[in-house]
């Protein structure tokens, strides 16, 4: 399905190897419920930066912007995804160098896990989103790697909760008591 809507669309999806990132600005506004004009700038600035910077690069990409991100789906034709990783990590390195330079503001980049069948492209996206939860603990105007920070799926399945449990469980870290957390721990696990 997913290889059918691409080439409705004109894209060639085919390859060995995909990987997602997410190019987010650091520091946006959230009290606003969209992009004010000048984040809006911003974004597009971003995403022509990383287009740029991309035909530079042998990875066939494909750029384009979602809600306040940037995102940058990466073919390999050849090799694995551990080549397409290194490659990616070196291209993101690149790109958050040249926003801080160009463009006055800083980005945090989330890296995805790479997937071999473009079926799993939301997962890919999920990974990368994952990675740049991990911002509020490593700090803004960096590269994060979800397979630097997480174990692979073959060696754990993440915890993934519907939207009520997490809120719960949100509010438990912020507000709850020992025996509360202790307690919603233990019918997670």
């Amino acid at each position: 399905e997913t290889k059918r809507r691409a080439s409705l669309a004109g894209l060639s999806l085919e390859g060995k190897a995909f990987l997602v990132s997410v190019i987010r600005i650091d520091k946006i506004n959230e009290e606003s419920y969209g992009l004010d004009s000048n984040q809006s700038l911003q974004l597009f600035a971003i995403a022509n930066i990383t287009e740029e910077i991309n035909a530079t690069f042998s990875l066939e990409s494909f750029i384009f912007m979602h809600g306040a991100d940037v995102i940058m789906l990466d073919l390999c034709q050849e090799g694995s995804g551990e080549t397409l990783l290194k490659l990616a990590a070196s291209k993101a390195e690149e790109i958050r160098r040249s926003v801080e330079q160009y463009i006055s503001c800083t980005v945090t980049i989330g890296i995805g896990s790479p997937i071999y069948l473009i079926s799993e492209i939301k997962a890919a996206y999920d990974s990368a989103i994952r990675a740049l939860d991990y911002q509020l603990i490593l700090g803004n105007n960096r590269i994060i790697q979800i397979e630097d920070i997480e174990k692979t799926d073959s060696q754990l399945e993440p915890i993934v909760f519907d939207e009520l449990k997490q809120r719960a469980f949100i509010s438990c870290l912020k507000v709850g008591s020992q025996q509360e957390l202790a307690g919603m721990i233990q019918d997670i696990f």
